[in-house]
């Protein structure tokens, strides 16, 4: 297969990137003709030349005669075709990114000084330009707290097995790039190239079967023990080398600034698979798999370290430690002073594995077996060994290898990630009601108006007398729920109080369904009741607003809560900040794009209003998901356009589904992500207030009024859109995919409500309409544009100095640039009802026209994405690769669907087989699900 072309035939890729493309699609044509014959090579040669073709005639006939072509396709024949498109967009995918990395490097070897834009480098640099001193860097130093947090959620298509093929395949093409390779070493690189395409093209990219959460915590530990592990001590050590070059003379202490946590096997909300031995289970595995990668670099520094006492002489602090350890462990003090005499650092590095594996076994109550206690144990051990390395002429070494380990037990400690646990709302409301009818306390807890349930709740957690529980057997959800603090307490006994602190409570809807967490927690015994109220137990509480309304009462929530003292109390051990979630999900199912974005926004502000007046800090969770309808985007004007009270040096936010594997897989592509987060928070903290005025506070809430009315009518108010949602998209099918342990909806029947934000988003990627990211926005910005009064000139004044709605606008933009009208139009022919698609389709064409329109206008732009010309030219060099997807995909659709109930179940499998493939290989050309 060939290089991709704009519709005109012109090429407009780099040579460098060129070179690649044609490398790797001569490979694939090649496997190609090996599995499945000249025959294959030339249908899918025929079918890429017509896909090309059709998009530059830009007719419908053109069109409909590929999709007649493409009709024509039996189920085998059709597999064979999508994997040949899908796979070819996986290794444009892998050589787009070696691009990116070839461009920055090059970007970096002009620059003078070599600083990266977007860089911590940049960032600290920009500040020290703008007349930030060194106190200033060193209070947001202390601040400064990134927490990224990997979660199971569903919106990852590809297998574990794909990836692993992906990321071997990368690797080769990042060997076949080099410039000065033996014709020898390129042959080799060339058949081990073809050797993992061949393996990807026989790999299958649909799950026969749901993963269990146990697997996804294995693929979670792919990342956060491979390349999250790999490059933690570089962003450190980029803070620390640009703090030292602006401010030379001027030492720094950097606090833990980076960490990590994770969702999966903790997650449970309407997950019934993810049990309180799941969630034991997935901490244990973080638990070995980074004492493994510890054991693994103690390991190399016993090969690194062989200076011996005959040459060089070390500290007395070693000597003690060593002799300490050889105490503790004689037999093997016997054999590594035979194998390593006069080598203390090895004799050393050889009993610390030691006493490292025993701190991977069970702890029995009377145990006396020599262990680290803790992490903080072992990188004082480590630090021993750096003070004495520093100390004789070992510097290098201290600053290099020493110090990159203890960074990296430092942020990871026993437990590798954070592990948060979340609940649904309506969980703890039946749990907490049980519990008080089996101390005695009350039987009508549920009946209670909401006033009177906060009271209550506050009266139990003021009252150190504890009512003896009565022989009333509680329910089995009831005794989960308990079960799940319980493991919290355990694990953080046994990993300490970092690896599972938070508990978040989705849904939260009033005061009262946070303090029922709180009493759960004393009846698990996590937290204690003391004369003076709860005791501080390590549980960090955090309310999770994700539906508009929830938004709009944030701030009445918050100050509700802050002012029961068990929980100020509580707050105290985390040093009075206040953690909060906000979700941009459900969010934007419930209210639209624009006024989901509006009412967080909103809701940050107020809420940080709340925490000042109540002397507290905030640490804002952002709930992103990877697609714009789910609050992705580019995470730097995500981060630009926050609202600077909301900041203050704390960023927290979540990583799913696919997203992970694009920031993740490539420790260069981490690394890149992780400094540019880092950057971005740093100099959007020193932002005064934005200067909001007044009148663009009153533009956005009559934006968001009329956004809201336009979304909720077609969504929730159009008879028989349900019905037109289900038959005009993949949705059903998508729910069959098995991309997650966790189900699609959280009830039983097919309503908008029950489902779940990233089936609802996928479903409108795949059938290139994207209404999570634009619906609303046209109606909202005519109507203020044709009210007069200088709509327009407001507007644009708007997107030039305000950054929060500049991203807005820009983030719709890439949405609308995304979509596909014609392509949509081939999908709303699924809907049986005509009359039914003859009145919905032609409102999101409408609407889809309209927010077009308005975002030109504003931002006096020819064509949407001008501003961004790469992302432009991206989406037209693929829209003709993704064309012929959607052709088999709506057929296949249509005779699946065509089936009767009773019919042919292996039939009815080979179709399934077919739908399902061409979802995963829209989803890599497109490189977005939900």
């Amino acid at each position: 297969m060939s290089p991709p072309e704009d519709t005109s035939g012109r090429s407009i890729v780099s040579p460098e990137l060129r070179d690649n493309v044609r490398m790797l699609g001569t490979a694939l044509g090649t496997v190609l003709q090996e599995q499945g014959g000249s025959e294959l090579y030339g249908l899918v040669e025929e079918i890429r030349q017509a896909a090309i073709a059709a998009r530059r005639d830009g007719s419908d006939d053109a069109r409909r005669a590929l999709a007649r072509r493409l009709a024509a396709l039996e189920s085998e024949t059709a597999v064979h075709v999508i994997r040949a498109f899908a796979t070819y967009f996986h290794l444009i995918n892998i050589a787009e990114e070696t691009e990116r990395l070839r461009r920055l490097r090059e970007q970096e070897s002009r620059a003078r000084p070599p600083v990266r834009a977007g860089s911590i480098a940049d960032a600290v640099q920009r500040l020290a330009a703008r007349g930030a001193g060194a106190d200033l860097h060193a209070r947001l130093i202390s601040e400064l707290r990134v927490q990224p947090v990997l979660t199971a959620h569903p919106s990852e298509v590809r297998r574990r097995s794909i990836i692993t093929h992906l990321v071997r395949t990368r690797a080769q093409l990042s060997r076949l790039s080099a410039t000065a390779l033996a014709p020898s070493e390129r042959a080799a690189g060339e058949a081990a190239l073809l050797r993992e395409i061949t393996a990807l093209w026989q790999t299958d990219e649909a799950r026969a079967q749901a993963q269990t959460p146990m697997e996804e915590v294995a693929h979670g530990l792919f990342y956060l023990s491979g390349t999250i592990y790999d490059v933690v001590p570089a962003l450190y050590r980029d803070l620390q080398e640009a703090l030292d070059g602006s401010y030379p003379g001027n030492p720094f202490s950097l606090d833990t600034f980076l960490r990590f946590g994770s969702w999966i096997g903790g997650d449970r909300d309407g997950n019934p698979s993810v049990t309180s031995d799941v969630t034991r289970d997935a901490l244990l595995s973080q638990h070995r798999a980074v004492l493994e990668r510890y054991d693994l670099e103690l390991e190399e520094l016993v090969g690194i370290l062989s200076q011996s006492t005959r040459r060089v002489a070390v500290s007395s602090e070693l000597v003690a430690s060593l002799a300490a350890d050889k105490a503790a462990f004689p037999a093997l003090a016997q054999e590594v002073e035979r194998q390593f005499p006069f080598e203390p650092y090895r004799q050393k590095l050889r009993l610390m594995r030691a006493r490292l594996a025993a701190s991977a076994q069970p702890t029995a109550a009377d145990s006396t077996q020599p262990r680290y206690r803790d992490a903080a144990a072992l990188v004082a051990d480590l630090q021993v060994i750096q003070e004495s390395l520093a100390q004789h002429s070992g510097g290098r070494q201290a600053h290099a290898e020493i110090a990159d380990l203890i960074c990296r037990v430092t942020v990871c400690g026993f437990h590798l990630a954070s592990l948060d646990v979340r609940q649904d709302a309506s969980v703890h409301e039946s749990a907490v009601a049980d519990v008080l009818v089996r101390r005695g306390i009350t039987d009508d807890y549920e009946e209670l108006p909401e006033a009177e349930r906060a009271a209550l709740l506050g009266r139990v957690l003021a009252e150190p007398a504890w009512p003896a529980a009565s022989d009333r057997e509680i329910a089995p959800a009831t005794a989960e729920t308990l079960r799940v603090l319980a493991v919290m307490r355990e694990m953080q006994a046994r990993l300490g109080a970092e690896a599972c602190h938070t508990y978040i409570v989705s849904q939260t809807q009033h005061t009262s369904d946070l303090l029922a967490v709180l009493v759960l927690a004393r009846e698990a015994g996590l937290t204690e009741i003391s004369a003076g109220g709860t005791a501080p137990g390590a549980l960090r509480l955090v309310p999770l607003f994700e539906h508009i309304d929830a938004l709009q009462r944030s701030g009445e929530i918050m100050d509700a809560l802050l002012q029961f003292e068990p929980h100020r109390t509580m707050l105290a051990q985390w040093g009075n900040v206040q953690e909060v979630m906000v979700g941009y999900s459900d969010s934007n199912k419930d209210g639209g794009y624009l006024t989901a974005n509006w009412e967080v926004y909103r809701a940050k502000r107020v809420i940080a209003e709340v925490c000042q007046r109540h002397g507290v800090d905030l640490m804002l969770f952002h709930g992103r998901g990877g697609a714009i309808g789910r609050g992705g985007g580019p995470t730097l004007r995500a981060i630009a356009g926050e609202p600077p009270e909301a900041l203050r040096g704390r960023f927290k936010t979540t990583e799913q589904g696919e997203v992970v594997y694009t920031r993740y897989a490539n420790p260069a592509i981490a690394h890149r992500h992780l400094e540019q987060i880092v950057g971005a928070v740093l100099l959007a903290s020193t932002r005064d207030d934005d200067p909001i005025a007044p009148h663009w506070v009153a533009c956005m809430e009559k934006l968001s009024a009329h956004a809201y009315a336009a979304y909720r009518a077609l969504v929730y108010e159009t008879p028989g859109f349900v019905e037109y949602f289900l038959e005009a998209t993949p949705n059903r099918e998508i729910g069959e995919m098995h991309h997650s342990s966790r189900p699609a909806r959280r009830g039983g029947n097919e309503s908008i409500t029950t489902l779940r934000a990233i089936p609802w988003v996928f479903s409108w990627a795949q059938t290139r309409v994207n209404i999570p990211g634009w619906y609303g926005v046209g109606t909202a910005l005519t109507a203020f544009i044709e009210a007069g009064h200088g709509g327009i000139e407001q507007l644009q004044e708007m997107h030039r100095a305000w950054p929060f709605f500049q991203t807005l606008l820009d983030n719709a933009q890439i949405s609308l640039a995304t979509s596909d009208m014609a392509t949509a139009a081939q999908y709303a022919e699924l809907v049986r009802d005509r009359e039914l698609a003859g009145r919905i389709f032609p409102q999101i064409v409408a609407e889809y026209e309209r927010s077009a329109r308005a975002l030109l206008a504003i931002t006096g732009q020819t064509e949407l994405l001008d501003s961004l010309p790469v992302l432009r030219e991206s989406i037209a060099l693929r829209n003709p690769y993704v064309d012929p997807l959607h052709a088999v995909q709506v057929e296949f659709l249509r005779r699946l669907r065509a089936q009767p109930t009773d019919g042919d179940e292996a039939d009815h499998e080979r179709l399934g087989y077919v739908v399902h493939h061409s979802i995963n290989g829209i989803a890599a050309g497109l490189q977005s699900t939900g």
